[in-house]
């Protein structure tokens, strides 16, 4: 009933042969609307019987998805089925707050918030806040990795609607106009 954005999804289809008589030739179109739709032949279906095969989707659009199938035979027998899906996905905001001016030689404490603003959890974030030439990172993020003016850390499992929050400080080094920037990327 539900998938995340970008996983895969195994979906179990069902044609049955209710009638007296058998079903020559049956072809399945799944999607037979579409630009992109996709046929499997099944062959014939004995009476009373049902052929069973597997799919694999990719949701690659976001919101309430349809899928369809048909299943048909040169015959003229026709039958076809709906399912609905909700796609799911992690949305990451970010916002950090401190202060604009401080004077050289002088540490600035500041506050990073990380939020999933999403409808899925957010696994394995890859957090990353890079630090101008000039801005000296003086240390609070705990687990954080600093290679030169970049630091690194995990954050794992962010549920939807949860915020953390990092609290840092940095010393300013030298006089000038310093941007921060900070980046997350997760599933």
């Amino acid at each position: 009933e539900e998938v995340i954005y970008g996983q895969s999804q195994t979906y179990r289809v069902r044609v049955m042969n209710p009638g007296n008589g058998t079903a020559s030739d049956v072809m399945f179109n799944l999607s037979p609307d579409s630009a992109s739709a996709q046929s499997q032949p099944i062959g014939d279906i004995p009476s009373g019987k049902e052929a069973q095969f597997e799919i694999e989707l990719t949701a690659q659009d976001m919101g309430d998805l349809k899928i369809s199938g048909l299943a048909s035979s040169p015959l003229g027998l026709k039958s076809n089925a709906e399912k609905n899906i909700r796609v799911t996905a992690a949305r990451l905001e970010s916002a950090l707050a401190g202060p604009v001016l401080r004077y050289q030689d002088t540490n600035g404490a500041y506050l990073l918030e990380l939020t999933n603003q999403g409808d899925a959890v957010s696994q394995n974030v890859q957090a990353t806040l890079k630090l101008p030439a000039g801005v000296r990172y003086s240390g609070g993020i705990q687990g954080a990795q600093q290679q030169g003016n970049t630091l690194s850390w995990t954050v794992d499992g962010l549920a939807p609607g949860a915020t953390r929050e990092y609290e840092f400080q940095c010393l300013m080094a030298s006089p000038g106009n310093h941007n921060i920037e900070f980046s997350a990327e997760g599933s």
